[in-house]
C-alpha cells in the first residue's frame, strides 16, 4: 500500500538564479599601468578628453576595458589610450608575449 502524500509534498522547486549572470573580471594591463602611475579611471577620462576631445571614451566603457569585463573594442579606442598614457600598443596590450608564443610555436613545428 502506498503512502498517501498530498499534491504539495511531491512537486519540489528547483531554485534558478535570476537576472545577469556574474561577469568575470580580469587583471588587465591597463589596471596595472593605473596602478602604477596612481592613476584613477577619472584621471584617465581626463586625459582622453584633452587629447582626443572630439572622440571620446564614455565612463561606462573605459570601466569595462580597464576591469577587464570587455575584451573587444575598436582599434580607435585602443589609439585614443595609447596617446593618453603614452605608450604603444604593444606595451598596452601585451603583443610582445603573444607573438613571442606564436613565434616560438612556428619556429618548433607544431
Amino acid at each position: 500500500m502506498k503512502p498517501r502524500t498530498s499534491k504539495l509534498q511531491t512537486k519540489k522547486k528547483v531554485y534558478k538564479p535570476r537576472g545577469r549572470k556574474p561577469k568575470i573580471v580580469r587583471e588587465t594591463k591597463i589596471k596595472q599601468i593605473l596602478e602604477i602611475r596612481k592613476m584613477s579611471r577619472k584621471d584617465l577620462q581626463s586625459l582622453i578628453l584633452i587629447n582626443d576631445s572630439d572622440k571620446p571614451i564614455s565612463p561606462d566603457a573605459l570601466s569595462r576595458i580597464v576591469n577587464g569585463s570587455r575584451m573587444d573594442y575598436k582599434l580607435s579606442t585602443v589609439y585614443r589610450l595609447c596617446r593618453a598614457l603614452n605608450l604603444s600598443p604593444n606595451e598596452l596590450l601585451n603583443w610582445e608575449e603573444e607573438v613571442k608564443i606564436d613565434y616560438d610555436k612556428y619556429k618548433n613545428g607544431n
